[in-house]
């Protein structure tokens, strides 16, 4: 492997690292609904978290071959052409790719053996299960763009999924969409903290809501909107002066960061 090839996966890895540290509610307002899979398909225990780059698969290329070209970081995409009663996907093959350094998988459709699965603890996500294991009936592919929760999902996209359901990020938007997500993580980070080590609510932050509403004129209403305003400002890229004011009054009000 050349330096350059090196370095294209270690930035690649670094990306993932960042995007495993967000919440899929911090993203999927910055990808839209359309990025946002069917929130059927859910993780197979609540605590499962995952965030990796899509190795697509469909049909009868499900487990053929997976384990030759799965590498660290990847999320198994599965499309099923759906068949929601066919258990496509089981333990063994969990165990496998856990062990060549996968980060999660997603089946549009049934998984088997799910109590194994759940005491594996590796982060599976699933429409449903099923007593019935066998192979897809559709035509195979691998590493092809596929269906998977309504969302087309194409090799190399950012998958990330937690309690709350799976978003798909396009490869082409990936560092765009971390930024604007990160900077919604720390927001609602401190925002947090200011409700909970100050014991104030949300819909009763008469300090924040006045002093934002001082520095960009909004109209004397609920709290919210200043959450609303500050949404637009992140989807426009306009978010440092934001992120530095509302640092600036968790450092007033003493509430750590």
């Amino acid at each position: 492997m050349s330096d350059t090839e090196r370095n294209a996966v270690r930035n690649d890895l670094e990306l993932i690292e960042a995007f495993s540290l967000l919440e899929t509610m911090e993203i999927g307002g910055f990808v839209g609904i359309d990025q946002v899979m069917d929130p059927q398909i859910k993780p197979l225990d609540p605590s499962m978290h995952m965030a990796g780059r899509a190795l697509t698969l469909r049909g009868a290329m499900i487990n053929k071959g997976v384990l030759d070209v799965v590498k660290p970081g990847d999320v198994l995409v599965i499309d099923t052409g759906g068949d929601y009663k066919t258990g496509v996907w089981g333990h063994l093959m969990t165990s496998a790719i856990r062990d060549k350094g996968a980060a999660g998988v997603v089946v549009d459709g049934a998984v088997f053996h799910s109590g194994h699965l759940r005491r594996l603890g590796f982060p599976v996500f699933a429409r449903t299960a099923s007593p019935y294991a066998g192979a897809s009936r559709i035509a195979g592919g691998m590493n092809v763009p596929v269906q998977c929760g309504g969302v087309e999902v194409n090799p190399g996209d950012i998958v990330v999924g937690d309690c709350d359901g799976v978003v798909v990020v396009p490869k082409e938007q990936a560092r765009e969409i971390l930024l604007r997500s990160q900077i919604s993580h720390e927001a609602h980070h401190i925002s947090r903290r200011l409700c909970e080590e100050k014991g104030l609510r949300f819909t009763e932050l008469p300090y924040i809501e006045e002093q934002w509403r001082e520095k960009d004129q909004l109209p004397r209403e609920k709290t919210y909107v200043a959450f609303v305003h500050w949404l637009e400002k992140v989807k426009q890229l306009e978010t440092t002066e934001y992120l530095e004011w509302l640092r600036s009054v968790a450092s007033e009000l003493d509430v750590s960061q």
